[in-house]
């Protein structure tokens, strides 16, 4: 069973994203060094023997992973967050032209240390947070399926943009999914080292039982390998979005 998402990473200057991530309310948790696993660096743009990392939280925000390399991928990330926040901390984010994403929701397009994303001017907030992420598919009913299959609920679907929803577990917290369908896009595959917000973590009771069940919808799971990570045991594989983002599957090992 997935159980609740764990983080999204980010690819950026260390620096800077520190810096603003302490901004609107984030807190590291914890950062280390890490020497990448076989099925890590399978996913790396190019050979690494080192990543560091640090882990972010923010309360009912999604987690935040900053991965830091000496290069990066020349393919971008894939995930465009979708902000919402109070006008004091909306400062850090550089909004500009106002667009429709879907007949709900009112947005501007932001740029956040380079990236783009997008701020949610429809809901008055008093705090600051991430709770919300946009993708954009080619082939609407396979990436409807697939998210379906992650544990996400479809909530709408017009057949232009369709709203999906992951309940976490043990919080009851909502992460929205909002899918622009855009036949034109072409298929790109992001890698761990792109820039910009990319990979989606899910923690899961049980590693094994999920990648037989992603092995029978012909998903394409990665083998499983096991790291310690903050005194943690834990065991990962990894597949891909049919849009092309990398999604990690974890599991901590009893002790």
């Amino acid at each position: 069973m997935l159980m609740k998402i764990s983080h999204i990473c980010f690819c950026g200057n260390p620096i800077e994203t520190q810096f603003l991530l302490e901004a609107i309310g984030y807190r590291s948790k914890f950062s280390t060094v890490l020497r990448p696993m076989n099925i890590t660096q399978q996913l790396i743009s190019k050979p690494v023997k080192k990543i560091k990392m640090s882990f972010w939280e923010s309360l009912n925000s999604i987690c935040i992973e900053v991965l830091e390399f000496d290069d990066y991928s020349f393919q971008h990330g894939l995930i465009k967050p979708i902000f919402i926040g109070n006008s004091d901390k909306s400062k850090f984010i550089a909004v500009s032209n106002r667009i429709n994403v879907d007949e709900n929701c009112n947005y501007k397009i932001g740029n956040l240390l380079g990236t783009e994303i997008y701020y949610d001017i429809s809901i008055q907030a008093d705090d600051f947070f991430f709770s919300s992420f946009l993708i954009v598919s080619n082939n609407f009913n396979k990436s409807i399926f697939f998210w379906k299959t992650l544990g996400f609920n479809l909530v709408k679907n017009n057949f232009k943009e369709a709203l999906l929803e992951f309940k976490c577990f043990f919080t009851k917290n909502f992460v929205s999914l909002h899918l622009i369908y855009d036949e034109t896009k072409q298929i790109v595959f992001e890698d761990i080292d792109s820039l910009g917000f990319h990979v989606i973590g899910f923690i899961s009771n049980s590693t094994y039982y999920e990648r037989e069940r992603m092995k029978k919808y012909a998903f394409a799971p990665t083998d499983i390998e096991q790291i310690k990570l903050n005194n943690n045991v834990m065991d990962i594989f990894y597949l891909r979005s049919p849009e092309g983002l990398i999604i990690e599957i974890i599991s901590l090992v009893n002790s």
